[in-house]
């Protein structure tokens, strides 16, 4: 009589959803909010990143936190 192999299933870890983040854009027609995200340049600095209209825009927030 063969015996089966069981495969072990290990629970896939769940990621919590991202904040959606919006910046207030000033004389905009779209109603003045664009959606914006943080990005990491250079492997350590932060920046609030939005486009507006046809231009990026970049916010620096500060150096990344060592943990």
């Amino acid at each position: 009589m063969k015996t089966r192999k069981r495969t072990i299933v290990t629970p896939r870890r769940a990621t919590p959803p991202k904040p959606e983040i919006f910046v207030r854009i000033a004389g905009s027609r779209w109603g003045g909010y664009a959606r914006a995200s943080i990005r990491v340049k250079a492997g350590q600095y932060n920046y609030l990143v939005w486009r507006d209209g046809d231009r990026i825009r970049n916010f620096y927030l500060g150096k990344k936190r060592k943990s």
